[in-house]
């Protein structure tokens, strides 16, 4: 997958019950250009594992297009993860934007940022905590990334909040 293309990722687990087509795992990833990147979304998924279904759309916060591939089991999700774990810390040109929106993957990002950051998963602090810290960097391969990271509860979910300049914030979802 050309890195610097992709300016989002979400992993979100679908059940018929809301979703309509079975159960299974998803991975969205939102491109600039949907049509002349949507065959390459589907090129790269199709390495990973079985696709059982494709959809194109707008995602409605950034306007911008995006495709949907929904994969058979978790098998492929897991081999996906390994090549998200880089892709938050380095980020690309427009700062990288990935969303985790099942346990196991928000468990697993916001544990491995908040480790370099020294400090406990956001979901285990106080609800009244909103800041958890102060602008720092991360050093990945000799790239240095701001990020501040921030914590919003409403009910049962938290957004943990990358932002690499004051225009650009990124979230995070973590459900439980």
């Amino acid at each position: 997958m050309p890195q610097g293309e992709v300016t989002s990722i979400c992993f979100q687990e679908y059940t018929e019950e809301h979703h309509n087509f079975g159960l299974g795992h998803s991975i969205e990833l939102i491109f600039l250009s949907l049509a002349t990147k949507h065959e390459a979304i589907l090129n790269a998924c199709t390495k990973f594992g079985t696709v059982i279904s494709v959809k194109m759309g707008t995602n409605p916060v950034h306007s911008m297009a995006t495709t949907t591939v929904i994969f058979e089991d978790l098998a492929a999700v897991a081999e996906i993860e390994k090549l998200l774990g880089n892709m938050l810390l380095i980020g690309n040109d427009s700062g990288c934007v990935v969303h985790y929106g099942t346990k196991q993957m928000g468990d697993h990002i916001c544990t491995q940022v908040c480790q370099k950051l020294g400090s406990l998963p956001p979901w285990s602090m106080p609800k009244s905590v909103t800041n958890l810290f102060a602008q720092v960097k991360l050093q990945v391969d000799s790239i240095t990334m701001p990020v501040n990271l921030k914590t919003h509860q409403y009910g049962h979910e938290a957004f943990v909040t990358f932002a690499n300049d004051a225009d650009w914030e990124v979230t995070s979802k973590h459900k439980w």
